[in-house]
C-alpha cells in the first residue's frame, strides 16, 4: 500500500515530536549533560543517524526544546482569568509560575544551565531569546497593573524576575532533582508560592 505524502509528513511531525519529548525527559531525569543522540534513539528504538532525518543534531534539539520552555512560560498569563485588583494580579502569576515549574522540571534544568552561562549570549539564541522576551511583557503587564492602582513602585521587570525566578529555583532545586525527574524542594509547594508572594510583594511595595 502506498503512503500519501500527507501521511508522511504527519508521521515526520509524530517522530520530531517524540524526539523532543524523550529529549525533555532525559534532561529533567538525567540533567542536560546527560542528553546525547545515542540515549535519545535508544529510548526511541532507532539508530542515531535517523534523527538527522529530522533534526541538524543535538545543539538543534536542545535549541527546539529551549523555545519550547520560555515560549510555554509566556503563555502562563492564559491560564485562567487574571484579577482586576494588581495583589490578585500578582498571586495569580507567581502561583501560575510555580506550578508551572513544578510541572515541566526539564524546564528548570534548562533555565538553571541559560541563567546560569548569561555571561555568555551566544548560548540563548535569537529565538530563545525573543521567547523570553515575550514572557517578560506579560509579567510587565501584571506589574503595571500595581503601579496604575498605585499599589506597587514601578521597577525594572528584569530585576523584578531576578528575584522572583531565581528565588523560585533555588526553593524548587536546593535540594537537587531526584533520579525519577522529580522536584525535592526545600518547603511544600504552597509555603514557596506564599513566601514568594510576600517577597514579590515586598520588592513592589510603593513606600
Amino acid at each position: 500500500m502506498r503512503i500519501s505524502k500527507a501521511d508522511k509528513n504527519n508521521r515526520r511531525r509524530d517522530t520530531r515530536e517524540q524526539i523532543l519529548k524523550i529529549a525533555e525527559n532525559i534532561i529533567a531525569m538525567q540533567g542536560v549533560s546527560a542528553l546525547s543522540l545515542k540515549a535519545i534513539a535508544a529510548e526511541l528504538g532507532i539508530r542515531p543517524p535517523s534523527i538527522y532525518t529530522h533534526f541538524s543534531g543535538l545543539d538543534d534539539i536542545t535549541e527546539v526544546v529551549s523555545q519550547r520552555v520560555y515560549g510555554s512560560f509566556s503563555n502562563i498569563s492564559q491560564k485562567g482569568t487574571r484579577p482586576n485588583d494588581a495583589l490578585g494580579a500578582l498571586e495569580w502569576h507567581i502561583f501560575g509560575l510555580v506550578d508551572h515549574m513544578v510541572e515541566n522540571p526539564a524546564y528548570l534544568q534548562l533555565m538553571l544551565r541559560d541563567f546560569g552561562s548569561v555571561a555568555h549570549p551566544d548560548n540563548i539564541s535569537d529565538a530563545v531569546n525573543e521567547r523570553i522576551e515575550r514572557s517578560f511583557e506579560n509579567v510587565n503587564r501584571v506589574l503595571q497593573v500595581g503601579v496604575d492602582q498605585g499599589v506597587f513602585r514601578t521597577v525594572n521587570v528584569e530585576s523584578y524576575l531576578a528575584h522572583i525566578y531565581g528565588s523560585a529555583l533555588i526553593s524548587l532545586c536546593w535540594s537537587g532533582i531526584s533520579p525519577s525527574g522529580g522536584l525535592t524542594p526545600v518547603a511544600p509547594i504552597q509555603t514557596i508560592k506564599e513566601e514568594l508572594l510576600l517577597l514579590a510583594k515586598a520588592y513592589l511595595a510603593n513606600k
